[in-house]
């Protein structure tokens, strides 16, 4: 099995610790997996829970292959890369408050939802204890209700990435790095034809014979399937998306905020469009993110 990587080193793009919230979208605090459901007078009634519950199922099904690959040594220690990080959902405002409440009555029998905890607005101390950074200097008045699943992590996708592809080498796999797929094409006997070139190089074209090709989600994946000519790509679009996050790697400071913390965005907003503030560990060092701008 060869493996091709337009870049110097895998895991750098999406998968890199800067570019992504290390969530692993579980849904245990991100409300955009939630929908409204209103009454007939325009009240919130409920919310839906068919997207929320196939997310963390996902995201547990990948849990459950890291602890195999862990088991077999495939992997290193989980603590260099994945950490037990309390998921908070924040609703500030009498609205959010509104779909916050909703959103625990919705998920809370659920057996994936069942650890998760409410913090109500008349609660302020168990609040300050949740997440004293997102409470301190707030106007007491102002209601706030909250949200909490222990269980939650923190994952280093980009430690994550590396090590699966070690591993990958140690079984066998070719890594090729600076190495970028130009054409992609089905021929008549049923296999690919992979055209490659080394990356800054005035040679090094190759064309890889393959039964069958597996295209990483990444910025260049699109551009690879309308190569292949699949049916399957007609409707899709690729729309690049950036932010700026402020970062803190301050000790003091971020000992008080070991948790992560999501808000609802404004109505229509696209998904993430609220900042948020997060605790991560990148590359073994522990900071705080907030963002994106």
């Amino acid at each position: 099995m060869m493996m091709f990587e337009r870049l110097g080193a895998p895991g750098e793009e999406s998968s890199n610790g800067f570019n992504n919230a290390g969530t692993g979208h579980a849904g245990f605090m991100e409300p955009n997996y939630t929908k409204e459901v209103k009454n007939s007078d325009g009240s919130l009634k409920t919310v839906t829970t068919d997207k929320v519950e196939h997310v963390c199922e996902q995201f547990l099904s990948s849990r459950q292959y890291w602890e195999y690959l862990t088991r077999k040594g495939l992997l290193p220690s989980p603590d260099s890369w994945i950490h037990q990080t309390n998921h908070i959902a924040l609703g500030v405002g009498k609205d959010q408050v509104e779909f916050i409440k909703k959103r625990y009555e919705a998920m809370k029998d659920n057996p994936l939802f069942k650890s998760m905890e409410i913090c109500l607005p008349q609660e302020k101390a168990k609040a300050k204890e949740w997440a004293p950074l997102i409470m301190k200097g707030r106007d007491e008045s102002e209601p706030i209700c909250m949200t909490k699943v222990p269980h939650g992590t923190d994952v280093d996708y980009g430690a994550l990435t590396k090590a699966k592809i070690v591993a990958f080498q140690e079984l066998g796999g070719d890594l090729r790095l600076h190495t970028e797929v130009r054409d992609l094409k089905k021929g008549s006997d049923g296999k690919w034809t992979v055209t490659t070139c080394v990356n800054g190089a005035g040679s090094g074209w190759a064309y890889n014979k393959a039964k069958f090709v597996f295209v990483g989600a990444g910025g260049w994946a699109l551009l690879m399937l309308q190569k292949a000519g699949i049916p399957e790509v007609n409707g899709y679009m690729a729309l690049p998306v950036t932010g700026d996050w402020a970062v803190c790697q301050n000790p003091e400071v971020v000992a008080q905020h070991k948790v992560k913390v999501y808000a609802p965005g404004a109505p229509g907003a696209p998904p993430m469009s609220m900042p948020h503030l997060d605790y991560r560990t990148i590359g073994g060092k522990e900071m705080l993110l907030f963002g994106p701008f």
